[in-house]
């Protein structure tokens, strides 16, 4: 066996292995949860979204952990109000990017967010203790608005695009393949993960 071969067998190894603690290392965080433990222990896991919407009142008081899509981010004198619109969480209490939703609700605290940055369509999670409703609208439609005083709040980060990179053939895309010198994840090269914020090479 020749010296270049052992390199780059040698080679190969190193990647696998740092590949095999990344995937352990993801598989962990997966597990964790946007808000903390001693929080979730409070929520009612009876009082879903759909039963506050009909009758908000009936549940005053009681904790929840909500999700979805924020539509506006209003700063007033003593508190701020995110308005949502709900959609269902995943095991993290991530909001799933689909497209259907229960309707919308409002998140309030007190203090300041920059709405720059918590802008329309960034996804957040919020655990809090409802304290009413309020009537409002939605286009010219009234619409009444759960009001959700928050306890704790998860801004998830924008969604990185991924875009096919016609300059490596099918193979390269494979779990444990990592060509060097352009390995960056598991099993996809530099040029193949853009992020948006970063924009698009032409």
């Amino acid at each position: 066996m020749s010296k270049l071969n052992r390199q780059f067998i040698v080679m190969q190894s190193f990647h696998w292995k740092w590949g095999l603690v990344g995937a352990i290392l993801l598989v962990g965080l997966g597990c964790s949860h946007a808000i903390s433990p001693a929080v979730r222990q409070g929520v009612d896991a009876d009082v879903t979204f759909g039963r506050v919407l009909q009758s908000p009142g009936d549940h005053a008081g009681k904790r929840i952990i909500w999700g979805g899509e924020i539509v506006a981010t209003q700063n007033q004198s003593d508190q701020v109000e995110i308005e949502v619109i709900q959609k269902t969480l995943d095991s993290a209490g991530e909001p799933l990017q689909v497209d259907d939703s229960g309707g919308r609700f409002i998140f309030i605290q007190p203090g300041y967010l920059e709405p720059e940055i918590y802008s329309k369509g960034r996804r957040v999670t919020g655990a809090g203790k409802i304290v009413g409703s309020r009537m409002g609208q939605v286009g010219e439609r009234e619409y009444l608005y759960p009001l959700v005083e928050l306890e704790e709040l998860h801004l998830w980060s924008e969604a990185p695009e991924y875009d096919y990179n016609p300059y490596y053939p099918s193979f390269y895309y494979g779990p444990w393949w990592y060509p060097y010198p352009y390995s960056y994840g598991l099993g996809y090269g530099r040029d193949y993960f853009r992020h948006r914020h970063y924009g698009h090479r032409h």
